[in-house]
């Protein structure tokens, strides 16, 4: 098992991109009901919540004329959470600067053809890498490869990546004629914690509302879901006080876990926060451990 803590991404950061914002909030401007503005100081974007909305400032507003809406399109996709998507005609790019080192890139609930990450240093590429995001697991005959509907993954990851501090990345989210759409892109500096072992699974924590009257007639009000796992993983009891530093260094951050490539159709690459770590060491041989990981929306 691989984990990657989040490298918490600002406006700074990015160099570059083809995703747009709402208009950036003018205090002369009057706003209509349903106008989205964006705080470029924060990058919250905000709808107007009436007509003849002017000199009323988002981000002091006490939500009698704005109301906001989340992070602005083009940074959903840096916000630590996988459900707020950011959208695109086509394709998204993203181009950072991030300014220290990280060695792993995972994206998560994509909705694309392809995703190309590229690493420049002075202008000179030192890294490419291109994921094909089109499912096979479906296709076990030519009958499914002439006429199944093609699924996508929704996950993309790139686990070695030389990405030193003052290299310039570009993160391309291809969806020729449709568009292109990823909940979250985690940068980080990746650590490997054990093997991933047999009794390892997905976990999935749904949010919503599921109300019954008296007649057994059903209410539904659709939320977020969230996906975690509990790990089963073999370390080596020498190496324990290096994985329990890495782990007590990111107890209340949101980090990207992932196994072993072989292991991509498991379910386990996940966003969340690290819930349990209980080893029960011996002298000698590789131990069992139960890693808990609690999923994010």
């Amino acid at each position: 098992m691989h984990i990657v803590p989040r490298i918490p991404i600002t406006g700074e950061m990015i160099t570059s991109t083809n995703v747009t914002d709402a208009a950036d909030f003018d205090l002369s401007t009057t706003y209509n009901l349903g106008d989205l503005v964006t705080d470029p100081a924060t990058m919250i974007e905000y709808e107007s919540q009436g007509a003849g909305n002017l000199g009323n400032t988002p981000a002091t507003d006490d939500g009698t004329w704005w109301v906001a809406t989340g992070y602005a399109n083009s940074m959903r996709m840096v916000d630590g959470f996988l459900s707020a998507q950011t959208t695109n005609a086509n394709s998204i790019e993203l181009v950072l600067d991030i300014g220290q080192l990280f060695t792993s890139v995972v994206c998560f609930n994509v909705s694309a053809q392809e995703v190309t990450l590229s690493i420049k240093e002075d202008a000179a590429e030192i890294f490419s890498q291109t994921i094909d995001m089109v499912r096979t697991d479906d296709v076990q005959d030519l009958w499914d490869y002439f006429f199944t509907e093609p699924e996508y993954k929704t996950v993309a990851i790139f686990p070695s990546v030389p990405g030193f501090a003052g290299a310039q990345a570009t993160l391309t989210i291809s969806a020729p004629s449709d568009t292109a759409k990823i909940g979250e892109a985690f940068f980080g500096y990746g650590r490997f914690i054990g093997e991933t072992l047999e009794g390892s699974g997905p976990q999935f924590k749904d949010y919503s509302v599921k109300e019954a009257n008296d007649y057994g007639e059903f209410t539904v009000v659709e939320r977020p879901f969230s996906r975690g796992a509990s790990f089963e993983v073999g370390i080596n009891p020498q190496d324990t006080e290096r994985i329990m530093r890495i782990l007590e260094e990111n107890r209340a951050k949101v980090c990207a876990f992932f196994p072993a490539d072989e292991m991509e159709h498991y379910g386990l690459t996940i966003a969340g926060f690290l819930t349990k770590f209980s080893p029960g060491l011996k002298h000698r041989g590789i131990v069992p451990v139960n890693i808990n990981v609690e999923g994010v929306t």
